[in-house]
Order: structure tokens, then C-alpha cells, then sequence
């Protein structure tokens, strides 16, 4: 057996477990960046170690002819080893064409975390022990799951002589708060708790790297992150949770992430959920990304995306010179990057539909110009609210004065989305932030307004 310190341990005791006073998250499942934008991260750094490579052997062809260099004739030397760091094609294929990987669905829900200690954890809080519900879901099935001899089972594989060295252990998976979504109610999700994951906190970031590399072994995707190993989701894992008779997120294993993304691609048009979750596992390192439907907007994204199709045509000269260092298969990797974040979904159409409709005997109202686009704050807000109890939960305990709370947590949250990319130019950012206020307070006065009409009761002051 191991033993491990109770989640709230930390806390003063001013700290209280009441729903608008809760305790950090000690051991939170971290957030992951989306798969289209890392993708063209590394391509775009690698053309333009292309780029660099190019200038250097002008240069060096000009230097041996005994030609004079022209000042804008590229990088000096410092330059160009700065241009090529972490741009080695090697690096490249073997993320995108060698690495294994894994898919599972990324279930639209909130994330929620059982520690060992059986304390339940939210995406940023602790869940009080006193807490039926969370999100609007009874938590008295999750709390009656013994995960305990999972857990057990997989410490004995990191640390094999013991676990004497680990500090913290949960298991996390997606609480299905919203059943309206999908096909979920056909699949009986709503209100259920399914597994993807499990994250171990050990006592020194050496006990966690020989922990992964033991993981590892078995067939395990691992994650290191200073003294913290996150085990994936992936077949193996699933195996395990089977075994202990837990609800989890089905995995399927590929030979390679390219080949991952053309097998998707038409479940992801045909809107088959809110997106995938990945976990690559490429040798010694692994990394997990998100790669989510058209629904959810992703300006950004489809800009790069674009931007990176243009520079590698085949059929154009330095161009096709560009595309021909590049496998066939990653540049079909970007077209089906592409193709998926520009589908017209359904909701589009139903939206564009409705409004057509309403306009024919309306003249449209002038829209003020904003500086982040409307759609991408409401899938951002969307996100923020999985992240902490319902506001509902938050009006029974503190009522209207709630309201000012509730809206600094949740500006703050999506601010710091990346998904949302907030400018980082300070005056433009600062017309962002007040964008992001302005449009949860108003979505938070509203919410309490209905909330206020439906019990009837008396506004707190």
C-alpha cells in the first residue's frame, strides 16, 4: 500500500469549503494546447530554418567566390543557430509520421478529479465533502466508486519496490453535465463519471522520471512534469480500468499521428462529438493535445493553417521547392487539419438559417467593431463555466452579491484561454479584457435574473 497526504491538508484554517470559498485544486489535470496550432508551430518553425539554411549557403558560396555580402543577406551566424534550434526535420518527421498515437473522444463535460483520500476534485477547486451535486449532477455514484485498488495497481507499476515516494495520486475523468449534446443521451453519458486519465505527484522529479520510464514499459503514455507523472489515456490504461469494473473513455491506438488525423477526419465533419483528445508518445518523450470540431471557433487556427497551405503549394516554385522536403502524408496532414476546422457545422447553418429569417422584415443592426470575435468569447465562456460549480449553485449560496465574484473568476479564466488569443499588444489587450467583462457580466446578470424568476425568493443584497 502507499500513503498519501489528504488533498486539503494545506489549507488555513480561514479557509473554508463553502461553495464561493473553496480550496485550490492540489493536484490539477493540466490544461492542453490544441493539435492544428502546434502542428503549424513546428512546421512554420521548421520553413523557416529552411529559409535560414538557404541564406546561409549563399553566403558561404558568395564568401568562397570572393564576392562582398550584402547586408540584408541574411542571419549572421548567431542568427542562423538560433533559426535552426529545434527545427531538425528528423524531429519533425518523427513527431508527425513515427510516433505512436492515441485517440479518444473528448467528451464535452466538466473535468473531475477522486484523490486517493476519496476528495473530489474540480478543474480548479476541491469539491466540498458536504457537495450533493456538482455542475447539476448527483455526485452520490462517484463518491460510492472504489478507485482505490486501481490506483493501487497502477503505483505498483511506476514504482515497482514501493510507494514510498508518492505524495499525491487521483484518478480524473469527465463528469457528463450536459446531456443535451451529441449523441449522449443515446449512450446513456448524461450524469455519468468516465475515466480517462490518472496523475501521480511524487516526492522529486528524479522518482517521477524512473516512475514514467517504468509506465513506459508497460505499454503506459506518460507525461512528466517536474515531479508529477500523468498516465494517458490509451489502451493499456483502459485495460486497467475494465479490470476494476470503472466507467472510462474508450482508446484507439495508430502507427502515426498523420495517420490518426486521416481516419478522424470524417468522424470530425460528421460532428460525432466535440472533438478528440491525443497522446503521442514518441520514444522517450510523450505530449497530449485536443483537436476540437468546426463548432468550436478557432480564427486563429484556420489563419496559420492557411497561411502554411499557401507556402508549401507543390505546383509553385520556391514553394513546390519547400514542399518537396516535406512527406506527402503531412501535407495531406494539412489539408485535413484544414478541412476539419473550416467545416461548416450544423449549429452554422441553424444560426444563419434562423437569422435570414428574422432579417427579412428587420434591418440588421450596425455591430460595433470588436477586437475578438464574438463566437470565440461564447465557446470561451462555455469553457470557463466547466471549470467551477454551476452559477446556480453559487445564487443559492450568496445571491445577488455573488455576481461580482463570479464575474471576475470567469473574465480571468478565459483572458488566460489560449484558445481565445487575447492580443498581447498592451492597448488592444486592455480593449480585449473589457470585451471579456463586459460579456460575462451580462451573461451572469441574465443568468441570475432566470435563476431568481424560477425560485421565486427574495434578492440578497
Amino acid at each position: 500500500t502507499f500513503c498519501v497526504r489528504r488533498c486539503t491538508r494545506s489549507l488555513t484554517p480561514n479557509q473554508t469549503r463553502s461553495r464561493m470559498a473553496e480550496a485550490q485544486n492540489p493536484l490539477p489535470w493540466p490544461s492542453i494546447e490544441q493539435l492544428p496550432r502546434e502542428v503549424c508551430i513546428r512546421l512554420s518553425r521548421f520553413l523557416h530554418a529552411v529559409d535560414a539554411a538557404v541564406v546561409c549557403i549563399q553566403r558561404a558560396w558568395r564568401k568562397k567566390k570572393g564576392k562582398p555580402l550584402g547586408e540584408k543577406e541574411g542571419p549572421l551566424k548567431s542568427q542562423a543557430k538560433e533559426a535552426f534550434a529545434g527545427a531538425c526535420r528528423s524531429d519533425l518527421f518523427s513527431l508527425l509520421l513515427r510516433a505512436k498515437s492515441v485517440s479518444s473522444e473528448k467528451l464535452d463535460g466538466t473535468n473531475v478529479g477522486k484523490a486517493s483520500d476519496e476528495t473530489l476534485l474540480g478543474r480548479r477547486m476541491v469539491i466540498a465533502e458536504a457537495a450533493k451535486t456538482y455542475q447539476g449532477c448527483p455526485l452520490e455514484a462517484l463518491r460510492s466508486l472504489n478507485t482505490d485498488p486501481c490506483l493501487q495497481e497502477i503505483s505498483q507499476i511506476l514504482l515497482p519496490s514501493g510507494g514510498g515516494g508518492v505524495k499525491n495520486c487521483a484518478v480524473y475523468g469527465e463528469l457528463c453535465c450536459n446531456p443535451g449534446l451529441y449523441s449522449y443521451q443515446t449512450r446513456n453519458l448524461p450524469q455519468t463519471w468516465q475515466l480517462f486519465g490518472v496523475i501521480f505527484e511524487f516526492s522529486d522529479a528524479q522518482t517521477a522520471n524512473m516512475a514514467a520510464e517504468q509506465a513506459r514499459a508497460r505499454g503506459l503514455v506518460c507525461i512528466t512534469q517536474d515531479s508529477s507523472v500523468r498516465v494517458c489515456n490509451c489502451p493499456a490504461l483502459s485495460a486497467i480500468f475494465e479490470k476494476h469494473s470503472l466507467p472510462y473513455i474508450e482508446s484507439e491506438a495508430y502507427p502515426s499521428l498523420c495517420e490518426l488525423v486521416a481516419r478522424k477526419k470524417g468522424w470530425m465533419t460528421a460532428e460525432g462529438g466535440e472533438g478528440v483528445v491525443l497522446s503521442i508518445d514518441n520514444g522517450a518523450h510523450s505530449a497530449a493535445f485536443k483537436w476540437k470540431i468546426s463548432r468550436e471557433a478557432q480564427p486563429g487556427t484556420i489563419s496559420q493553417l492557411a497561411a502554411l497551405i499557401s507556402a508549401l503549394r507543390p505546383e509553385m516554385g520556391e514553394q513546390a521547392l519547400k514542399a518537396s522536403l516535406l512527406d506527402p502524408l503531412i501535407l495531406q496532414l494539412l489539408a485535413d487539419l484544414y478541412a476539419v476546422a473550416t467545416h461548416v457545422d450544423s449549429k452554422s447553418l441553424e444560426e444563419a438559417a434562423c437569422k435570414e429569417k428574422k432579417g427579412k422584415n428587420k434591418k440588421e443592426q450596425k455591430q460595433e467593431p470588436r477586437v475578438l470575435d464574438a463566437r470565440a468569447v461564447q465557446v470561451a465562456l462555455a469553457s470557463a463555466l466547466t471549470k467551477f460549480d454551476s452559477l446556480d449553485a453559487a445564487f443559492q449560496t450568496g445571491g445577488r452579491a455573488a455576481i461580482p465574484k463570479l464575474v471576475e473568476r470567469l473574465a480571468q479564466e478565459m483572458v488566460e484561454d489560449r484558445d481565445l488569443e487575447v492580443p498581447g499588444e498592451e492597448e488592444r489587450r486592455a480593449l480585449a479584457v473589457k470585451e471579456v467583462e463586459g460579456d460575462v457580466r451580462r451573461f451572469v446578470s441574465a443568468a441570475f435574473s432566470q435563476w431568481h424568476s424560477t425560485n421565486n425568493g427574495p434578492r440578497r443584497p
